[in-house]
């Protein structure tokens, strides 16, 4: 089974776990960005633990040995990425979302 079919699957019995009826499946342009912050994660002590899709809006959870918190990834019509914020406020993940930044910025750079 490939990895974005067993991804596909973990969101659907997640989507049936917290009570939904329809889990919603990402879309290639989701896929392709989740595909690629799980490589750039590849190797780190930080793991991507959740994914909540929300019109115009992915809220990406992440955690590592000391550290939890939830990132918010938005996105406009035309599948652009436009603005990502830690939710809670500036310093709330203790790190992750510089860390996060740091990982995807040199994987972009590596693997253009």
């Amino acid at each position: 089974m490939s990895d974005r079919l067993l991804a596909g699957e973990a969101l659907d019995i997640l989507g049936e776990v917290a009570g939904k009826k329809d889990a919603i499946r990402p879309d290639a342009f989701i896929q392709k960005f989740l595909d690629l912050m799980d490589r750039a994660l590849a190797g780190s002590p930080i793991a991507r633990t959740g994914v909540e899709l929300s019109p115009y809006r992915l809220r990406v959870s992440f955690a590592d040995a000391s550290r939890r918190g939830d990132i918010d990834f938005s996105f406009n019509s035309k599948s652009t990425w436009t603005a990502a914020q830690e939710v809670g406020g500036p310093g709330r993940t203790k790190g992750l979302y510089e860390d996060v930044q740091r990982l995807m910025s040199a994987d972009a750079a590596t693997n253009p």
